[in-house]
């Protein structure tokens, strides 16, 4: 039995989110900044302004990073949230995901990825959301904040119990109600280590990449137009890292069975059945021989030797771009290798590019299967 005193404590803020650059920054700000015009271009209705520290109009802002001697430092680049309440720095990964998340977080008031929840209207709001977690327990575990940080468009609350104000009461050590996609699963003692398989299907489509926060080092394609033999889920979560995508054989080139794509290799096996798991065993342990080695095919997994930015925005409309050797970019299956002198590209980086403008970016790596 779980009681909330009927309170509202919603409202919804007016502010705006200032970024603070400068010419000396170099890359790093010029491509957080793309992705903060990325970002503006998607919540239309909030103010968003772009300060260089070396201009007149940062006088106004010196004073917030200024110290008892007068002194200031800022490292950049660096984004705040002003309103009337509030002033609160962008502390989380730079990705768009997360951008907006905090964005939207701060119109309400909030800057934490969890959100503790008392009231029943608070609740109803946020369960609004299509991706939701709600945490119950006496206190917030430390890895209830990692998993709000790894999924930003879940929406993470958590409901303490165990106090009397709150007038709730649960059997155990704690609960948890998470809700995404039309999964909804109830968890008892869970110390959430499985949740991404709670939140997401095991064994995805590619419509479902953009919607859902997912990280991954290598892919598997899963080549049918039929239902999964049994298995598969399980399979999948005993490769965590490896992403199992399946895809119509009327969506790709190619033919029917499981394919593999680790940096230029590619490994191909025919069937469904069992032997699968006893093959790609073989491919984690290194027995296996690809089937081939094509980083300049037309396959997934293109090289590009000459191009500019201005040709990748006739790529698809969400590409990755390394700038390294394709072996150690992590998403290779979409993945065009840039290996030229560019002045917008750094080396040894993996560029995410949606419509022609980068997004977000990080290092190249290379991970276990």
């Amino acid at each position: 039995m779980i009681a909330f005193v009927l309170l509202s404590s919603m409202y919804v803020v007016h502010g705006k989110v200032v970024t603070f650059v400068d010419d000396r920054c170099g890359s790093a700000c010029d491509e957080w900044l793309q992705m903060v015009s990325v970002s503006e271009q998607l919540r239309p209705d909030v103010p968003f302004e772009v300060v260089h520290v070396g201009d007149s109009e940062f006088s106004k802002y010196v004073d917030l990073f200024s110290d008892r001697h007068n002194t200031f430092t800022i490292a950049l680049p660096k984004t705040i949230w002003m309103d009337e309440r509030n002033i609160a720095e962008y502390k989380y990964d730079m990705t768009k995901k997360h951008l907006l998340r905090w964005v939207d977080d701060a119109i309400e008031g909030h800057f934490d990825l969890v959100r503790k929840v008392s009231t029943l209207s608070e609740v109803k709001h946020l369960e609004k959301s299509d991706c939701f977690v709600e945490y119950l327990g006496p206190t917030k575990p430390n890895a209830l904040s990692h998993k709000a940080r790894a999924y930003p468009s879940v929406i993470f609350m958590w409901l303490q119990t165990g106090v009397d104000d709150a007038k709730m009461e649960i059997r155990g050590d704690n609960v948890s109600f998470v809700k995404c996609l039309d999964s909804v699963s109830v968890l008892e003692n869970n110390d959430l280590s499985d949740l991404r398989f709670r939140l997401y299907p095991s064994v995805v489509t590619p419509s479902m990449l953009s919607q859902l926060d997912l990280d991954w080092s290598y892919e598997l394609h899963i080549v049918s137009d039929g239902v999964l033999p049994v298995g598969w889920n399980a399979f999948a979560r005993a490769h965590a890292s490896t992403l199992f995508i399946q895809l119509h054989p009327d969506d790709t080139d190619e033919c029917p069975g499981v394919w593999f794509y680790r940096g230029a290799d590619v490994y191909h096996y025919p069937s469904l059945g069992v032997g699968v798991q006893f093959w790609f065993n073989s491919v984690v342990n290194g027995s296996a021989v690809p089937l081939r080695r094509d980083a300049r095919s037309g396959s997934p997994l293109m090289v590009l030797d000459d191009v500019n930015l201005d040709d990748l925005t006739s790529l698809s409309s969400d590409t990755y771009v390394c700038t390294c050797q394709p072996e150690l970019c992590r998403f290779p299956a979409r993945c065009v290798s840039y290996l030229s002198e560019h002045r917008d590209l750094s080396i040894d980086r993996m560029y995410h590019f949606v419509n022609g403008t980068i997004i977000s970016n990080e290092p190249c790596v290379m991970s276990e299967l």
